[in-house]
């Protein structure tokens, strides 16, 4: 490798840490809520510094990487149902507590989130405590590289529900559990296709993917829940949990849910 090869790499690679860096900052600043918050904060200034083959190379390495997603079985015995909104609820009408959950796939804090809590929701989605209103959308769409996976696997993940809701928590917990990074190119559309089919998800799933079906829908419903989010919160973030319209602190106490059960039963 010449010398001009080995400085721009040790170039790009100084530009990628600084792109880091400079979202973890943004983050930071604007949620106040640790490693919990994700911000939407479009670094659109970093954009232009990351330019080379880094990330290029890492899209192209996951792609690879995870060819197959694999598959987490999840058994949801409770009614899944989609919303001409794009969002889409989980649980009995008649639940006394009733949740809304702001989450993006891409969103690192999301997946961590659902690992720690995702067991107990279905458990008190299955048992009628709660009733969930998802609004997994693209907040990050502008952190992968190119643009879009947030898109696509938002869409991909609302036709799992219109066509197989049954399949609805499988499909999303398998894409937290080997979750896509930001800046890289996340899953193309055979990698979601290829889990959905896997998981059984059947109907329209691949042609509503390959058409990019609910990709405007996906958006039009970002716009709503962006609303929402800063009437309540004061800030854009995810993953944000409201109750009754009002934001749920889940960083200090981890029996947030039993807490708000028990309060609704009296």
């Amino acid at each position: 490798m010449g010398g001009a090869q080995r400085n721009q790499r040790k170039k790009n690679q100084r530009n990628a840490n600084q792109a880091s860096k400079a979202i973890a900052s943004a983050r930071g600043a604007s949620s106040g809520r640790g490693k919990w918050i994700v911000s939407i904060v479009a670094v659109v200034v970093i954009a232009g510094a990351i330019i080379g083959g880094v990330l290029l190379t890492n899209s192209s390495k996951q792609a690879e990487a995870n060819d197959i997603i694999p598959t987490a079985d999840v058994k949801s015995n409770y009614e899944v149902k989609p919303n001409p909104d794009g969002t889409i609820t989980a649980g009995k009408a008649d639940a006394k507590v009733k949740l809304d959950f702001y989450e993006d796939l891409l969103c690192p804090a999301c997946g961590q989130f659902n690992k720690l809590y995702g067991e107990e929701v279905e458990k008190k989605l299955e048992s009628g405590d709660i009733q969930v209103k998802y609004h997994v959308l693209p907040f990050l769409n502008e952190n992968s590289s190119p643009p879009g996976y947030s898109e696509r696997s938002s869409a991909a993940l609302y036709s799992v529900a219109v066509n197989s809701p049954d399949k609805f928590a499988s499909y999303e917990r398998s894409l937290y559990n080997t979750q896509a990074q930001e800046q890289t190119a996340g899953y193309n559309d055979d990698q979601l296709i290829s889990l959905g089919k896997r998981l059984g998800v059947g109907g329209s799933f691949e042609q509503d993917v390959r058409g990019g079906k609910y990709k405007d829908l996906m958006n039009k419903s970002l716009q709503s829940a962006g609303q929402d989010m800063q009437k309540a919160t004061g800030k854009l973030a995810t993953p944000t949990i409201l109750h009754d319209g009002k934001n749920v602190d889940v960083t200090s106490n981890r029996n947030w849910l039993t807490d708000l059960i028990n309060k609704a039963k009296g």
